[in-house]
Protein backbone atom coordinates (compact mmCIF):
# COMPACT_ATOMS: atom_id res chain seq x y z
CA UNK A 1 0.00 0.00 0.00
CA UNK A 2 2.71 2.39 1.06
CA UNK A 3 4.48 1.57 -2.49
CA UNK A 4 1.63 2.41 -4.69
CA UNK A 5 1.39 5.27 -2.56
CA UNK A 6 4.87 6.63 -3.25
CA UNK A 7 4.15 5.69 -6.78
CA UNK A 8 0.81 7.69 -7.21
CA UNK A 9 1.30 10.25 -10.04
CA UNK A 10 -0.47 13.09 -11.28
CA UNK A 11 -2.04 10.70 -13.93
CA UNK A 12 -3.06 8.69 -11.24
CA UNK A 13 -5.02 11.22 -9.66
CA UNK A 14 -6.93 11.90 -12.63
CA UNK A 15 -7.85 8.53 -13.42
CA UNK A 16 -9.08 8.72 -10.21
CA UNK A 17 -11.57 11.43 -10.62
CA UNK A 18 -12.23 9.76 -13.53
CA UNK A 19 -13.73 6.50 -12.23
CA UNK A 20 -15.04 8.55 -9.80
CA UNK A 21 -16.45 11.04 -11.47
CA UNK A 22 -20.36 10.87 -9.62
CA UNK A 23 -18.50 12.09 -6.70
CA UNK A 24 -16.15 14.69 -8.40
CA UNK A 25 -19.05 15.91 -10.28
CA UNK A 26 -21.91 15.77 -7.42
CA UNK A 27 -19.37 17.81 -4.69
CA UNK A 28 -18.02 20.38 -7.32
CA UNK A 29 -21.86 20.90 -7.99
CA UNK A 30 -22.87 21.08 -4.27
CA UNK A 31 -20.10 23.42 -3.26
CA UNK A 32 -20.80 25.54 -6.11
CA UNK A 33 -24.33 26.04 -5.45
CA UNK A 34 -23.54 26.51 -1.63
CA UNK A 35 -20.90 29.35 -2.74
CA UNK A 36 -23.21 31.16 -5.23
CA UNK A 37 -26.12 30.90 -1.98
CA UNK A 38 -23.65 32.16 0.51
CA UNK A 39 -22.92 35.00 -1.82
CA UNK A 40 -26.10 36.22 -1.29
CA UNK A 41 -25.79 36.99 2.54
CA UNK A 42 -22.95 39.16 1.91
CA UNK A 43 -23.17 42.56 2.12
CA UNK A 44 -22.31 44.56 -0.70
CA UNK A 45 -19.78 47.52 -0.22
CA UNK A 46 -19.91 50.38 -2.43
CA UNK A 47 -17.32 52.97 -3.33
CA UNK A 48 -17.31 56.16 -3.77
CA UNK A 49 -14.13 58.44 -4.96
CA UNK A 50 -13.67 62.00 -5.03
CA UNK A 51 -10.39 63.34 -6.16
CA UNK A 52 -9.61 67.15 -5.66
CA UNK A 53 -6.48 69.02 -6.27
CA UNK A 54 -4.75 71.51 -4.13
CA UNK A 55 -2.10 73.44 -5.64
CA UNK A 56 -0.22 76.38 -4.35
CA UNK A 57 1.65 79.47 -6.76
CA UNK A 58 4.69 80.02 -5.02
CA UNK A 59 5.30 83.59 -7.39
CA UNK A 60 2.45 84.58 -5.00
CA UNK A 61 4.11 83.46 -1.78
CA UNK A 62 6.33 86.17 0.21
CA UNK A 63 8.77 85.55 2.97
CA UNK A 64 8.10 86.66 6.10
CA UNK A 65 4.28 87.01 6.90
CA UNK A 66 3.73 85.34 9.98
CA UNK A 67 4.13 81.85 8.19
CA UNK A 68 0.66 81.90 6.89
CA UNK A 69 1.53 81.95 2.70
CA UNK A 70 5.21 79.88 3.60
CA UNK A 71 5.38 76.52 1.96
CA UNK A 72 5.44 75.46 5.59
CA UNK A 73 2.31 76.65 5.84
CA UNK A 74 0.90 74.28 2.97
CA UNK A 75 3.13 71.46 5.06
CA UNK A 76 1.33 72.23 8.09
CA UNK A 77 -2.34 71.90 6.58
CA UNK A 78 -1.39 68.50 5.31
CA UNK A 79 -1.00 67.22 8.50
CA UNK A 80 -4.47 68.46 9.55
CA UNK A 81 -6.19 67.78 6.46
CA UNK A 82 -7.31 63.98 7.56
CA UNK A 83 -9.10 65.36 10.66
CA UNK A 84 -10.87 68.83 8.44
CA UNK A 85 -12.02 65.74 5.94
CA UNK A 86 -13.38 63.11 7.76
CA UNK A 87 -13.08 64.26 11.84
CA UNK A 88 -15.67 64.03 13.95
CA UNK A 89 -17.11 67.16 12.96
CA UNK A 90 -16.51 67.42 9.37
CA UNK A 91 -18.97 64.29 9.29
CA UNK A 92 -21.44 65.49 11.76
CA UNK A 93 -21.68 68.58 9.57
CA UNK A 94 -22.28 67.06 6.44
CA UNK A 95 -24.97 64.41 8.31
CA UNK A 96 -26.49 67.47 9.48
CA UNK A 97 -26.87 69.36 6.26
CA UNK A 98 -27.68 66.50 4.13
CA UNK A 99 -31.49 64.83 4.74
CA UNK A 100 -30.06 61.33 5.01
CA UNK A 101 -33.35 59.10 5.88
CA UNK A 102 -31.40 56.80 8.60
CA UNK A 103 -31.88 60.03 10.79
CA UNK A 104 -35.57 60.72 10.45
CA UNK A 105 -36.44 57.03 12.00
CA UNK A 106 -34.37 58.51 15.49
CA UNK A 107 -36.01 58.51 18.74
CA UNK A 108 -36.62 62.46 19.23
CA UNK A 109 -38.19 64.42 22.33
CA UNK A 110 -41.18 66.30 21.77
CA UNK A 111 -39.80 69.75 20.74
CA UNK A 112 -37.86 67.65 17.99
CA UNK A 113 -34.22 67.29 19.75
CA UNK A 114 -32.81 64.24 19.97
CA UNK A 115 -33.13 61.49 22.46
CA UNK A 116 -29.79 60.08 24.83
CA UNK A 117 -30.82 57.02 23.00
CA UNK A 118 -31.28 59.27 19.71
CA UNK A 119 -27.84 60.84 19.99
CA UNK A 120 -26.21 57.11 20.82
CA UNK A 121 -27.54 56.08 17.75
CA UNK A 122 -26.75 59.10 15.79
CA UNK A 123 -22.76 58.84 17.33
CA UNK A 124 -22.90 55.46 16.45
CA UNK A 125 -24.05 56.18 12.57
CA UNK A 126 -21.25 59.07 12.40
CA UNK A 127 -18.13 56.82 14.05
CA UNK A 128 -19.63 54.15 11.36
CA UNK A 129 -19.15 56.51 8.82
CA UNK A 130 -15.69 57.49 9.56
CA UNK A 131 -14.41 53.87 9.51
CA UNK A 132 -15.55 53.53 5.79
CA UNK A 133 -13.88 56.75 5.21
CA UNK A 134 -9.93 57.15 3.56
CA UNK A 135 -7.94 59.67 2.64
CA UNK A 136 -4.87 58.74 0.40
CA UNK A 137 -1.97 61.61 -1.40
CA UNK A 138 -1.93 60.25 -5.13
CA UNK A 139 0.08 63.36 -5.58
CA UNK A 140 2.28 64.91 -2.85
CA UNK A 141 4.74 67.58 -2.98
CA UNK A 142 5.56 71.33 -2.63
CA UNK A 143 3.22 72.97 -4.93
CA UNK A 144 0.53 70.39 -5.48
CA UNK A 145 -1.24 67.51 -4.18
CA UNK A 146 -3.61 65.61 -5.60
CA UNK A 147 -6.08 63.78 -2.56
CA UNK A 148 -8.68 61.03 -2.94
CA UNK A 149 -11.21 60.59 -0.28
CA UNK A 150 -13.25 57.21 -0.76
CA UNK A 151 -15.93 56.49 1.30
CA UNK A 152 -17.42 52.15 1.56
CA UNK A 153 -20.81 51.66 2.43
CA UNK A 154 -23.64 49.05 1.24
CA UNK A 155 -26.24 52.21 -0.04
CA UNK A 156 -24.84 53.09 -3.25
CA UNK A 157 -25.93 56.93 -2.46
CA UNK A 158 -24.31 57.16 0.44
CA UNK A 159 -21.57 56.31 -1.10
CA UNK A 160 -22.02 58.52 -3.26
CA UNK A 161 -23.07 61.98 -1.65
CA UNK A 162 -20.88 61.98 1.55
CA UNK A 163 -17.53 62.01 -0.18
CA UNK A 164 -18.81 64.77 -2.45
CA UNK A 165 -20.36 67.07 0.24
CA UNK A 166 -17.47 66.41 2.26
CA UNK A 167 -14.87 67.30 -0.30
CA UNK A 168 -17.33 71.04 -1.29
CA UNK A 169 -17.41 71.78 2.53
CA UNK A 170 -13.66 70.90 3.39
CA UNK A 171 -13.10 73.69 -0.05
CA UNK A 172 -15.47 75.94 1.13
CA UNK A 173 -14.19 76.02 4.86
CA UNK A 174 -11.01 75.82 4.06
CA UNK A 175 -11.12 78.93 1.10
CA UNK A 176 -13.56 80.99 3.67
CA UNK A 177 -10.51 80.26 7.49
CA UNK A 178 -7.87 80.90 4.90
CA UNK A 179 -9.45 84.23 3.77
CA UNK A 180 -9.98 85.19 7.45
CA UNK A 181 -6.59 84.45 8.42
CA UNK A 182 -5.20 86.09 5.67
CA UNK A 183 -7.68 89.43 6.20
CA UNK A 184 -6.71 88.95 9.88
CA UNK A 185 -2.91 89.54 9.38
CA UNK A 186 -3.32 92.10 7.01
CA UNK A 187 -5.09 94.25 9.63
CA UNK A 188 -2.39 93.40 11.84
CA UNK A 189 0.46 94.62 9.81
CA UNK A 190 -1.90 98.03 8.83
CA UNK A 191 -2.13 98.80 12.25
CA UNK A 192 1.78 98.32 12.69
CA UNK A 193 2.40 100.63 9.38
CA UNK A 194 0.20 102.69 10.44
CA UNK A 195 1.77 103.07 13.56
CA UNK A 196 5.41 103.20 12.15
CA UNK A 197 4.39 106.18 9.93
CA UNK A 198 2.97 108.46 13.52
CA UNK A 199 6.26 107.62 14.39
CA UNK A 200 8.35 108.81 11.69
CA UNK A 201 6.29 111.97 11.12
CA UNK A 202 6.17 112.91 15.04
CA UNK A 203 10.20 112.28 14.30
CA UNK A 204 10.05 114.64 10.96
CA UNK A 205 7.96 117.19 12.51
CA UNK A 206 11.09 117.81 15.50
CA UNK A 207 13.70 117.95 13.01
CA UNK A 208 12.25 120.75 10.68
CA UNK A 209 11.11 122.23 14.40
CA UNK A 210 15.44 121.80 15.53
CA UNK A 211 15.90 123.36 12.21
CA UNK A 212 13.69 126.68 12.20
CA UNK A 213 14.88 127.18 16.14
CA UNK A 214 18.53 127.17 15.31
CA UNK A 215 19.28 128.26 12.31
CA UNK A 216 22.32 126.66 10.79
CA UNK A 217 22.28 123.27 12.25
CA UNK A 218 21.50 121.66 8.95
CA UNK A 219 24.91 122.92 7.69
CA UNK A 220 26.65 121.27 10.33
CA UNK A 221 29.82 123.38 11.76
CA UNK A 222 30.58 126.24 14.15
CA UNK A 223 32.76 127.45 11.07
CA UNK A 224 29.74 127.62 8.88
CA UNK A 225 27.67 129.47 11.52
CA UNK A 226 30.79 131.79 12.08
CA UNK A 227 31.18 132.56 8.46
CA UNK A 228 27.56 133.54 8.53
CA UNK A 229 27.72 135.80 11.38
CA UNK A 230 31.20 137.56 10.16
CA UNK A 231 28.77 138.37 6.17
CA UNK A 232 25.98 139.69 8.45
CA UNK A 233 28.11 141.93 10.78
CA UNK A 234 29.56 142.92 7.49
CA UNK A 235 25.84 143.64 5.86
CA UNK A 236 25.18 145.41 9.19
CA UNK A 237 27.89 147.94 8.98
CA UNK A 238 26.70 148.78 5.25
CA UNK A 239 23.86 149.48 6.45
CA UNK A 240 24.92 151.32 9.50
CA UNK A 241 26.88 153.96 6.83
CA UNK A 242 23.67 154.51 4.62
CA UNK A 243 21.78 155.03 7.51
CA UNK A 244 23.73 157.46 8.91
CA UNK A 245 24.11 159.22 5.36
CA UNK A 246 20.30 159.12 4.82
CA UNK A 247 19.92 160.41 8.94
CA UNK A 248 22.47 163.27 7.90
CA UNK A 249 20.70 163.82 4.44
CA UNK A 250 17.20 163.95 5.96
CA UNK A 251 18.68 166.36 8.80
CA UNK A 252 20.20 168.57 6.49
CA UNK A 253 16.72 169.12 4.30
CA UNK A 254 15.16 169.86 7.63
CA UNK A 255 17.76 172.68 8.11
CA UNK A 256 17.12 173.82 4.75
CA UNK A 257 13.06 173.80 5.15
CA UNK A 258 13.65 175.57 8.94
CA UNK A 259 15.71 178.36 7.04
CA UNK A 260 13.15 178.52 4.33
CA UNK A 261 10.33 179.20 6.86
CA UNK A 262 12.68 182.15 9.25
CA UNK A 263 13.50 183.82 5.34
CA UNK A 264 16.01 182.44 4.08
CA UNK A 265 16.34 182.57 0.19
CA UNK A 266 19.34 180.90 0.00
CA UNK A 267 18.04 177.29 -1.37
CA UNK A 268 20.30 174.16 -3.02
CA UNK A 269 20.42 175.39 -6.68
CA UNK A 270 22.69 173.56 -7.84
CA UNK A 271 24.31 169.79 -6.93
CA UNK A 272 28.17 168.55 -7.56
CA UNK A 273 28.50 164.48 -7.71
CA UNK A 274 31.41 162.28 -7.34
CA UNK A 275 32.56 158.59 -7.38
CA UNK A 276 30.88 156.29 -4.63
CA UNK A 277 33.22 155.38 -2.07
CA UNK A 278 30.95 152.58 -0.32
CA UNK A 279 31.81 151.11 -4.39
CA UNK A 280 35.62 150.72 -3.93
CA UNK A 281 35.00 149.15 -0.01
CA UNK A 282 32.91 146.73 -1.61
CA UNK A 283 35.31 145.59 -4.52
CA UNK A 284 37.84 145.58 -1.88
CA UNK A 285 35.63 143.14 0.41
CA UNK A 286 34.74 141.32 -2.62
CA UNK A 287 38.56 140.59 -3.68
CA UNK A 288 39.22 139.33 -0.62
CA UNK A 289 36.41 136.75 -0.48
CA UNK A 290 37.59 135.55 -3.94
CA UNK A 291 41.37 135.37 -2.51
CA UNK A 292 39.41 133.01 0.39
CA UNK A 293 37.72 130.99 -1.80
CA UNK A 294 40.73 130.06 -4.16
CA UNK A 295 42.68 129.83 -0.94
CA UNK A 296 39.86 126.93 0.63
CA UNK A 297 39.94 125.28 -3.21
CA UNK A 298 43.34 125.18 -3.80
CA UNK A 299 44.97 124.34 -0.01
CA UNK A 300 42.10 123.04 2.12
CA UNK A 301 40.82 120.90 -0.99
CA UNK A 302 37.75 121.56 -0.55
CA UNK A 303 34.85 120.66 -3.20
CA UNK A 304 32.33 123.03 -4.98
CA UNK A 305 29.98 121.18 -2.25
CA UNK A 306 31.79 121.77 1.01
CA UNK A 307 29.52 124.36 3.02
CA UNK A 308 32.08 126.49 3.50
CA UNK A 309 32.66 126.66 -0.33
CA UNK A 310 29.35 126.89 -0.50
CA UNK A 311 28.72 129.72 1.86
CA UNK A 312 31.80 131.76 0.37
CA UNK A 313 30.43 131.50 -3.26
CA UNK A 314 26.87 133.02 -1.67
CA UNK A 315 28.69 135.42 -0.01
CA UNK A 316 30.68 136.56 -3.59
CA UNK A 317 27.13 136.48 -5.29
CA UNK A 318 25.67 139.00 -2.47
CA UNK A 319 28.44 141.44 -2.99
CA UNK A 320 28.41 141.66 -6.54
CA UNK A 321 24.83 142.13 -6.32
CA UNK A 322 25.20 145.00 -4.04
CA UNK A 323 28.20 146.34 -6.23
CA UNK A 324 25.27 146.78 -9.22
CA UNK A 325 23.24 148.43 -7.42
CA UNK A 326 24.99 151.01 -5.41
CA UNK A 327 24.90 153.86 -7.51
CA UNK A 328 28.64 154.62 -9.37
CA UNK A 329 28.44 158.75 -7.98
CA UNK A 330 27.30 160.54 -5.13
CA UNK A 331 26.55 164.66 -4.15
CA UNK A 332 30.03 166.07 -3.25
CA UNK A 333 29.32 169.76 -3.14
CA UNK A 334 25.76 171.46 -2.81
CA UNK A 335 25.64 174.73 -4.17
CA UNK A 336 22.85 177.49 -2.84
CA UNK A 337 20.90 179.85 -5.14
CA UNK A 338 17.31 181.08 -4.99
CA UNK A 339 14.07 178.94 -3.74
CA UNK A 340 12.90 176.53 -6.27
CA UNK A 341 9.70 175.98 -5.02
CA UNK A 342 8.11 174.66 -1.65
CA UNK A 343 6.68 171.54 -3.68
CA UNK A 344 9.63 170.32 -4.79
CA UNK A 345 11.55 170.81 -1.76
CA UNK A 346 8.79 169.23 0.58
CA UNK A 347 9.09 166.13 -2.17
CA UNK A 348 12.79 165.94 -1.33
CA UNK A 349 12.02 166.00 1.76
CA UNK A 350 9.61 163.71 2.15
CA UNK A 351 11.79 160.82 0.37
CA UNK A 352 14.95 161.37 2.46
CA UNK A 353 12.40 160.35 5.33
CA UNK A 354 11.23 157.26 3.49
CA UNK A 355 14.83 156.67 2.86
CA UNK A 356 15.77 156.93 6.40
CA UNK A 357 12.84 154.27 7.53
CA UNK A 358 13.82 151.79 5.06
CA UNK A 359 17.38 151.41 5.73
CA UNK A 360 16.20 151.72 9.95
CA UNK A 361 13.85 148.35 8.96
CA UNK A 362 16.73 146.92 7.19
CA UNK A 363 19.32 147.80 10.14
CA UNK A 364 17.07 146.28 12.34
CA UNK A 365 16.55 143.19 10.62
CA UNK A 366 20.66 142.40 9.93
CA UNK A 367 21.14 143.18 13.85
CA UNK A 368 18.53 140.81 14.17
CA UNK A 369 20.30 137.89 12.46
CA UNK A 370 23.60 138.75 14.24
CA UNK A 371 21.97 138.17 17.61
CA UNK A 372 20.73 135.25 16.28
CA UNK A 373 23.89 133.51 14.89
CA UNK A 374 25.78 134.72 18.49
CA UNK A 375 23.32 133.18 20.13
CA UNK A 376 23.87 130.04 17.99
CA UNK A 377 27.71 129.99 18.68
CA UNK A 378 26.63 130.04 22.40
CA UNK A 379 24.49 127.25 22.34
CA UNK A 380 25.24 125.18 19.10
CA UNK A 381 26.54 121.81 21.08
CA UNK A 382 23.78 121.06 22.51
CA UNK A 383 21.34 121.37 19.85
CA UNK A 384 23.97 119.90 17.63
CA UNK A 385 23.70 116.93 19.14
CA UNK A 386 20.38 116.39 19.32
CA UNK A 387 19.70 117.17 15.60
CA UNK A 388 22.25 114.62 14.79
CA UNK A 389 20.23 111.78 16.57
CA UNK A 390 16.93 113.22 15.52
CA UNK A 391 18.56 112.97 11.91
CA UNK A 392 19.63 109.02 13.03
CA UNK A 393 16.55 108.69 14.06
CA UNK A 394 14.52 109.82 10.99
CA UNK A 395 16.40 107.45 9.21
CA UNK A 396 15.74 104.72 10.85
CA UNK A 397 12.04 105.35 11.49
CA UNK A 398 11.77 106.03 7.60
CA UNK A 399 13.52 102.33 7.24
CA UNK A 400 11.03 100.73 9.57
CA UNK A 401 7.58 102.34 7.72
CA UNK A 402 9.11 101.34 4.47
CA UNK A 403 9.56 97.90 5.55
CA UNK A 404 6.04 97.61 7.07
CA UNK A 405 4.34 99.39 4.13
CA UNK A 406 6.22 96.67 1.80
CA UNK A 407 4.87 94.05 3.84
CA UNK A 408 1.29 95.27 3.88
CA UNK A 409 1.68 95.51 0.29
CA UNK A 410 2.67 91.72 -0.37
CA UNK A 411 -0.15 90.81 2.22
CA UNK A 412 -2.92 92.72 0.19
CA UNK A 413 -1.74 90.93 -3.01
CA UNK A 414 -1.44 87.54 -1.32
CA UNK A 415 -5.51 88.49 -0.55
CA UNK A 416 -6.27 89.23 -3.29
CA UNK A 417 -5.06 86.53 -5.25
CA UNK A 418 -6.33 84.15 -2.40
CA UNK A 419 -9.64 85.88 -3.18
CA UNK A 420 -9.61 84.97 -6.82
CA UNK A 421 -8.74 81.32 -5.96
CA UNK A 422 -4.99 82.03 -7.84
CA UNK A 423 -2.82 81.41 -4.98
CA UNK A 424 -4.07 78.56 -3.37
CA UNK A 425 -6.41 76.81 -5.38
CA UNK A 426 -8.46 74.10 -4.05
CA UNK A 427 -10.74 72.28 -6.62
CA UNK A 428 -12.78 68.72 -7.52
CA UNK A 429 -10.67 66.97 -10.29
CA UNK A 430 -13.19 63.43 -10.39
CA UNK A 431 -16.65 63.66 -8.26
CA UNK A 432 -17.95 60.51 -6.77
CA UNK A 433 -19.66 58.91 -9.69
CA UNK A 434 -23.17 56.99 -8.85
CA UNK A 435 -22.46 53.39 -8.00
CA UNK A 436 -23.79 51.11 -9.96
CA UNK A 437 -22.36 47.74 -9.18
CA UNK A 438 -20.57 46.86 -5.57
CA UNK A 439 -17.13 46.94 -5.32
CA UNK A 440 -17.14 43.99 -3.22
CA UNK A 441 -18.41 41.21 -3.42
CA UNK A 442 -17.45 41.71 -7.40
CA UNK A 443 -19.09 39.36 -9.72
CA UNK A 444 -16.00 37.60 -11.14
CA UNK A 445 -14.44 37.20 -8.01
CA UNK A 446 -17.53 35.19 -6.76
CA UNK A 447 -17.51 32.71 -10.10
CA UNK A 448 -13.71 32.21 -9.29
CA UNK A 449 -14.39 31.71 -5.61
CA UNK A 450 -17.56 29.26 -7.06
CA UNK A 451 -15.34 27.38 -9.41
CA UNK A 452 -12.03 26.70 -7.42
CA UNK A 453 -13.26 25.98 -4.95
CA UNK A 454 -15.80 23.61 -6.30
CA UNK A 455 -12.70 21.96 -8.12
CA UNK A 456 -10.53 21.61 -5.52
CA UNK A 457 -13.78 20.46 -2.69
CA UNK A 458 -14.26 17.57 -5.50
CA UNK A 459 -10.94 16.34 -5.89
CA UNK A 460 -10.55 16.68 -2.13
CA UNK A 461 -13.87 14.45 -1.61
CA UNK A 462 -12.44 11.83 -4.68
CA UNK A 463 -9.71 11.69 -2.26
CA UNK A 464 -11.35 10.75 0.75
CA UNK A 465 -13.93 8.40 -0.85
CA UNK A 466 -10.71 6.72 -2.30
CA UNK A 467 -8.50 6.79 0.98
CA UNK A 468 -12.27 5.07 2.26
CA UNK A 469 -13.05 2.80 -0.33
CA UNK A 470 -11.42 -0.97 -0.02
CA UNK A 471 -12.74 -2.01 -3.32
CA UNK A 472 -10.32 -3.68 -5.65
CA UNK A 473 -10.92 -2.38 -9.29
CA UNK A 474 -7.90 -3.37 -11.13
CA UNK A 475 -6.15 -6.62 -11.92
CA UNK A 476 -3.03 -5.36 -10.81
CA UNK A 477 -4.22 -4.07 -7.92
CA UNK A 478 -5.93 -7.41 -6.72
CA UNK A 479 -2.39 -9.29 -7.67
CA UNK A 480 -0.45 -6.59 -5.38
CA UNK A 481 -2.91 -6.84 -2.49
CA UNK A 482 -3.12 -10.63 -2.17
CA UNK A 483 0.13 -11.37 -3.42
CA UNK A 484 -0.73 -13.87 -6.25
CA UNK A 485 -0.16 -13.90 -9.64
CA UNK A 486 -2.97 -12.91 -12.05
CA UNK A 487 -3.16 -15.24 -15.09
CA UNK A 488 -6.75 -13.78 -16.35
CA UNK A 489 -9.50 -12.09 -15.72
CA UNK A 490 -12.93 -12.87 -16.66
CA UNK A 491 -15.44 -10.03 -17.38
CA UNK A 492 -18.95 -9.51 -15.05
CA UNK A 493 -21.70 -11.83 -15.66
CA UNK A 494 -24.54 -8.93 -15.82
CA UNK A 495 -28.44 -10.40 -15.79
CA UNK A 496 -31.12 -8.77 -17.56
CA UNK A 497 -33.07 -7.39 -14.37
CA UNK A 498 -29.27 -5.39 -13.86
CA UNK A 499 -28.96 -4.37 -17.22
CA UNK A 500 -32.49 -2.33 -17.35
CA UNK A 501 -31.38 -0.95 -14.08
CA UNK A 502 -28.16 0.04 -15.49
CA UNK A 503 -29.67 1.45 -18.32
CA UNK A 504 -32.36 3.22 -16.57
CA UNK A 505 -29.76 4.93 -14.56
CA UNK A 506 -27.45 5.83 -17.92
CA UNK A 507 -30.20 7.16 -20.05
CA UNK A 508 -33.01 8.32 -17.43
CA UNK A 509 -31.98 9.16 -14.15
CA UNK A 510 -28.71 10.45 -15.11
CA UNK A 511 -29.96 12.75 -17.77
CA UNK A 512 -32.16 13.92 -15.22
CA UNK A 513 -29.80 14.74 -12.14
CA UNK A 514 -27.36 16.37 -14.14
CA UNK A 515 -30.20 18.64 -16.15
CA UNK A 516 -31.36 19.40 -12.60
CA UNK A 517 -27.95 20.66 -11.44
CA UNK A 518 -27.82 22.56 -14.43
CA UNK A 519 -30.62 24.17 -14.11
CA UNK A 520 -30.24 24.82 -10.37
CA UNK A 521 -26.28 26.39 -11.07
CA UNK A 522 -28.32 28.21 -14.04
CA UNK A 523 -30.92 29.65 -11.73
CA UNK A 524 -28.10 30.60 -8.80
CA UNK A 525 -25.65 32.22 -11.08
CA UNK A 526 -28.66 34.31 -12.83
CA UNK A 527 -29.63 34.84 -9.45
CA UNK A 528 -25.81 36.43 -8.80
CA UNK A 529 -25.89 38.31 -11.35
CA UNK A 530 -28.97 40.14 -10.96
CA UNK A 531 -27.78 40.60 -7.50
CA UNK A 532 -25.04 42.22 -8.01
CA UNK A 533 -25.51 43.78 -11.41
CA UNK A 534 -29.49 44.46 -12.07
CA UNK A 535 -31.18 44.92 -8.07
CA UNK A 536 -33.94 45.89 -9.41
CA UNK A 537 -34.45 43.06 -11.76
CA UNK A 538 -33.10 40.32 -9.09
CA UNK A 539 -36.03 41.28 -7.12
CA UNK A 540 -38.99 40.55 -10.26
CA UNK A 541 -36.60 37.59 -10.36
CA UNK A 542 -37.49 36.04 -7.00
CA UNK A 543 -41.42 37.37 -7.23
CA UNK A 544 -41.93 35.00 -10.45
CA UNK A 545 -38.98 33.00 -11.75
CA UNK A 546 -41.15 31.35 -14.46
CA UNK A 547 -42.65 34.48 -15.82
CA UNK A 548 -38.49 36.50 -15.61
CA UNK A 549 -37.30 33.46 -17.66
CA UNK A 550 -39.81 33.08 -19.88
CA UNK A 551 -39.17 36.46 -20.58
CA UNK A 552 -35.95 36.58 -20.96
CA UNK A 553 -36.27 33.78 -23.39
CA UNK A 554 -38.65 35.69 -25.51
CA UNK A 555 -36.10 38.80 -25.72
Amino acid sequence: MAETIRKRTPRDLLRMAFRRWRVFLLSAVLFALIALVAAHFITPRYVGTVRFERRIDKTLTPDGLSGLQSPGAFDAEKLTLQHELHGYEAVARVVAAEPFEFFKDLPRADDGSLTREGEIRKREVIHGIIAGLQVQFEINSDAVDLISVSFVHADPNLAQSIPNALVANYITGQSHRRLARLEASRDWLKEHADAAERARQAVADRKIELESKYVGLKGGTQEDIDRRMQQTKADLTAVLRLVDLAEKKYARLLALRNEQVNGVEDLPKQVIKGPNPELERLGAELQEYRVELDLAKTLRKMTDSHPAIVTLQQRIESLEKRIRDTPAEIVIQTIYGENTGASEFAARIAAAQSEVEILSLERDRVASQVQGYEQMMKDFDGPRRQYVATVEELDARTIEAQEWQRRLRDMEMVLLAERENRRQQLSAVELAREQLFPAFPSLLRVFAVAFLGAMAFALGMVLLFNAVDHTIDEPEEAGMRFGVPVQGVISEIVSPRQQAIRGWKRWVLGPAVTAAFVVVLGVASLSIVLWLRQPEQYGQFWSSPATYLYQMIAR
